[in-house]
């Protein structure tokens, strides 16, 4: 052998010299050709994947529910990726959604709260708090009203005393809604008063 094949079976086990095969694929019966090494004997039957795995498709049988078309995902069940995934998760296979816990309409237990139930009859963000704290209000400070809420007679319901008071009791701001803060003049200085005070009080802790 010369240097380059003796490198080659060094490494490999053979020389690199391969051999032309011509076949004809057993799904679709189209004649191709493969190249391998002469001392290989395996060899694949399909001309492509897609012929490979459209041959296995129509092995597994149908789905075994009734109006079914489907190929069986597997031999052993004998239902289709749709039917085992809602016999798993519902124990049927005709069961498109599972039952609601809570019948419709039904509301929230926590006092004030509209939401609809999630769980332990409380919504979603009440059962959160509840599961954090212990307590559905606890943890954590709730405003009054989410949004203040401007009114067609010039008027602005206050999101902190729920007062409804004449829209120039409000401070202007281009960043909030309709123009004006959510909370009135008065609200506004005793939040700021409070927050001088905490700043204040901070500082002499400090020093």
């Amino acid at each position: 052998m010369c240097d380059k094949h003796y490198r080659r079976f060094k490494k490999y086990g053979h020389t690199g010299d391969f051999k032309t095969l011509d076949l004809t694929c057993v799904y679709c019966k189209k004649p191709y050709q493969i190249s391998m090494l002469i001392k290989k004997t395996g060899y694949s039957q399909y001309c492509s994947v897609f012929c490979k795995n459209e041959n296995l498709k129509n092995k597994l049988p149908s789905c075994k529910f009734d109006g079914c078309n489907k190929k069986s995902l597997t031999l052993k069940d004998g239902f289709c990726t749709t039917h085992k995934r809602r016999l798993q998760m519902y124990g049927d296979p005709k069961v498109l959604k599972k039952l609601a816990k809570y019948p419709e309409g039904i509301k929230c237990k926590v006092e004030g709260c509209k939401n609809g139930v999630t769980a332990r009859n409380m919504c979603s963000k009440h059962w959160q708090m509840w599961k954090k704290h212990g307590d559905p209000k606890g943890g954590k400070y709730e405003y009054k009203i989410r949004k203040a809420v401007t009114h067609s007679d010039g008027t602005r319901t206050c999101s902190e005393c729920e007062k409804r008071l004449p829209i120039k009791q409000f401070h202007k701001d281009k960043g909030a809604t309709d123009g004006y803060r959510s909370k009135c003049k008065k609200c506004d200085k005793k939040l700021d008063k409070n927050q001088l005070r905490f700043k204040i009080s901070f500082k002499v802790n400090i020093d």
